[in-house]
């Protein structure tokens, strides 16, 4: 009985000693000044004028002189595309196997190297 009066005793102290720190000066700092506001811009009121009816005239089109391409010349150039695109993807692949056997022997020389080194 008497632990719970002095836990008792205990828990009012804290509490009057935290309602004591937070009352003063020193716990909260003071709020920064408040930014005024900036006034609100009203939009420039539109005034209507009679309107003049403008003239509704129709233009013609006119069909541009310009050549067109044969079926026969794009499907060469299809074609020419296809290879060039078949020339780099072998060309990258040979990059990347040669990047993949020399990292390969970088890091079994880095392997070897560690393990020449004595603890």
């Amino acid at each position: 009985m008497l632990n719970y009066v002095v836990f008792y005793i205990d828990l009012i102290t804290f509490h009057t000693a935290y309602q004591l720190m937070m009352t003063t000066s020193i716990a909260t700092p003071p709020a920064p000044p408040k930014r005024p506001r900036r006034a609100r811009r009203r939009k420039a009121k539109v005034v209507m004028t009679n309107q003049t009816q403008t003239s509704t005239e129709t233009t013609k089109r006119v069909k541009p002189d310009v050549e067109l391409l044969s079926n026969e010349v794009i499907i060469k150039d299809i074609k020419n595309r296809w290879l060039l695109i078949k020339y780099e993807a072998a060309e990258l692949s040979d990059d990347l196997i040669k990047l993949f056997n020399w990292s390969k022997t970088s890091v079994n020389k880095l392997i070897d190297r560690i393990k020449s080194v004595e603890l």
